[in-house]
């Protein structure tokens, strides 16, 4: 018996219609056999089929249709995170699709950075023509952008927003458990970075190291670690939070010091995006589907504490000071639904939106002050996209 390779490159992907069956990236979802022996199988929202050796759709739309019309006819794989750049577009990380897309509200969508395919970029080359990371043993990886600069950041990347090319921040000297006071040039990490958050001036990134250990009862040591980096000084790497051998899988107890204190470990990268609060000069951040956002402040002396335990689990959050001064945060719960909890009242509301088919998820959420309205990631009958919800009174 032998194998004969009737479809594919060997390369996660996708290719036009017409193109060579040899020569074709796919991203299988399933294979079946007609009764004729004809091939069929579903690729990134199409069900297509092999002729005359070459590819053909049948029936469906790739989740990268769209890119020039109206971002409300757009298709999208997955959406698990969203941002804005500092001209209010809303950027999407499609990563089943391996694309960065961009769009304002009721304009028009384009792709900024990935070319549908997996893998390392070059960054002497547009990011619009080259792979993007997908993810790491099933996670999802996560990105921020500076408000200031529209630069964006993803795993180990800084996508420059005035050239369009992508740029390695980090190197390979230093692990980053020992790298505090050294650039990000001089660092590097087992694990892809997490990345939670840009504010005041410095990126927010976490990892681990897994290191197996036959001698430790759990089999396996590991460091987690939250670290900034100084965009305004070669990115020099402080310390957060995090320690050595943490014994448990979430933040630390309050009180403990932030020098030492445990944070969630970053292994399948799923980690809801983090806020930084400019009046206060601290971060928000959640153990990913748990209720209690948990209060980091950088400093030698700073300690572990909570902003808010929230009455239900929650997968993204963000944070706002209403009319009256107290503070808010909306949430996307784990039932699908997106609530606002007045920290003060200490109060819960439902924000109500027209079909119950429609939940919200991913692990980033974000307000549009001016409308009083949250824009979320969201599914309806098994389809992804972005929606706007306005909170009425």
């Amino acid at each position: 018996n032998s194998w004969t390779t009737v479809l594919g490159t060997g390369t996660l992907g996708q290719c036009a219609d017409g193109t060579k069956a040899l020569d074709c990236n796919v991203d299988l979802q399933s294979v079946f056999i007609g009764p004729q022996n004809q091939i069929y199988f579903a690729d990134r929202g199409r069900i297509r089929t092999i002729a005359d050796g070459k590819v053909f759709s049948i029936i469906g739309q790739s989740y990268s249709f769209g890119d020039g019309g109206l971002a409300t006819s757009a298709r999208f794989g997955l959406v698990d995170y969203i941002d804005q750049d500092k001209n209010n577009n809303i950027v999407v990380l499609d990563s089943t699709e391996a694309r960065f897309r961009s769009f304002p509200a009721a304009g028009a969508i384009s792709t900024i950075a990935g070319n549908g395919t997996a893998g390392n970029p070059d960054d002497s080359q547009l990011a619009v023509n080259q792979p993007l990371l997908t993810g790491y043993w099933g996670g999802l990886y996560s990105f921020t952008i500076d408000q200031n600069t529209g630069d964006l950041y993803f795993v180990n990347y800084k996508l420059n927003a005035t050239t369009g090319h992508w740029q390695n921040l980090y190197g390979s000297a230093t692990n980053f458990a020992n790298g505090d006071g050294l650039p990000a040039a001089s660092i590097t990490a087992n694990y892809p970075w997490a990345t939670l958050g840009f504010g005041g001036g410095k990126l927010l990134q976490a990892s681990n190291n897994w290191t197996y250990d036959a001698t430790h009862p759990n089999g396996w040591l590991y460091d987690s670690f939250y670290k900034l980096y100084d965009s305004t000084n070669n990115y020099v790497q402080s310390n957060l939070a995090g320690s050595h051998e943490p014994s448990t899988s979430g933040f630390g107890a309050d009180g403990d010091p932030l020098s030492n204190a445990q944070v969630p470990p970053q292994f399948n990268q799923e980690n809801s995006k983090a806020f930084y609060d400019k009046d206060k000069s601290r971060w928000y951040a959640l153990n990913n589907r748990s209720s209690a956002i948990k209060i980091l402040k950088e400093g030698p002396d700073e300690v572990m504490q909570t902003l808010v335990n929230l009455p239900r689990a929650i997968s993204s959050f963000t944070y706002v000071l209403n009319s009256s001064s107290q503070p808010m945060v909306y949430y996307c719960a784990t039932d699908g639904l997106i609530y606002k909890f007045n920290i003060t009242l200490k109060t819960e509301k439902a924000i109500p939106w027209p079909s119950p088919s429609i939940a919200c998820q991913g692990n980033a959420l974000l307000l549009n002050p001016s409308r009083n309205s949250v824009i979320f990631p969201f599914s309806q009958n098994a389809l992804n996209g972005v929606a706007e919800v306005v909170d009425t009174p």
